[in-house]
């Protein structure tokens, strides 16, 4: 289990090292790209984002109880939530200057 660990563990380094080496040329091609709106639209304050995956939820959760302003909806069932038991999902919620509200 632990030469199989390693292996998981050294794919997703690779993975993130293959991203960071590839940022600056897909960050100057996405700014080639035209502006088709001459005015910048405002976004509602109001946002609904479905994540999946562990991960991608903890960056989110992480991101948002320190940018929050007002407050945090966090929507899930308890077998989705046992699945960060082991986690800073609670850290991250609990130190929140946010409301917030577990639906």
């Amino acid at each position: 289990i632990n030469e199989a660990m390693n292996i998981l563990i050294d794919n997703e380094k690779k993975r993130v090292e293959d991203l960071e080496s590839k940022k600056k040329t897909i960050v100057s091609l996405w700014e080639t790209l035209p502006e088709f709106h001459s005015e910048k639209t405002v976004l509602p304050e109001n946002r609904f984002q479905s994540l999946q995956g562990r991960n991608s939820i903890l960056v989110k959760i992480e991101q948002m109880t320190k940018t929050a302003t007002k407050s945090i909806h966090v929507l899930g069932t308890e077998a989705n939530f046992i699945k960060f038991y082991h986690t800073d999902f609670v850290d991250y919620l609990k130190n929140t200057k946010s409301e917030l509200e577990i639906v």
